[in-house]
């Protein structure tokens, strides 16, 4: 289980440049939950560290994997949700869908906030 509700992009567990990310994760496999944390941290803007190089090249995630304790590359992982704002942002075998998903994933949510901005400046106080 990760709770990303939170999240410290830098720093942490107590102090450091905290963000709200607005996820959850759960599964058996914790190598798979790590790095897609790891995948969630580099998206939201993260320390050059975790952010260099692949994911699965970082040294806990390949520890993790050196020692069997997990999925060993990212296409043995599977997301799964209920949600379909995230289940429109589907990570395609080419970089160009991926980045379509992205850009529609993101209007979605764009046209969401608008709604509830202008709801809420419409309504009675």
């Amino acid at each position: 289980m990760l709770d990303g509700v939170d999240a410290f992009v830098d720093g942490g567990p107590s102090v450091g440049t905290r963000v709200q990310a607005g996820v959850i994760l759960a599964g058996s496999d914790r190598v798979a939950i790590d790095a897609a944390g790891v995948a969630i941290l580099r998206l939201l803007g993260t320390t050059p560290e975790v952010s260099r190089g692949l994911i699965f090249e970082q040294e806990q995630i390949a520890r993790a994997v050196e020692l069997g304790l997990g999925v060993n590359s990212p296409d043995q992982i599977q997301l799964v949700t209920d949600d379909a704002e995230s289940e429109a942002y589907v990570v395609e075998d080419d970089k160009q869908g991926t980045e379509q998903n992205r850009k529609d994933a993101i209007s979605k949510a764009s046209k969401r906030l608008a709604e509830k901005i202008y709801n809420r400046l419409t309504e009675d106080f």
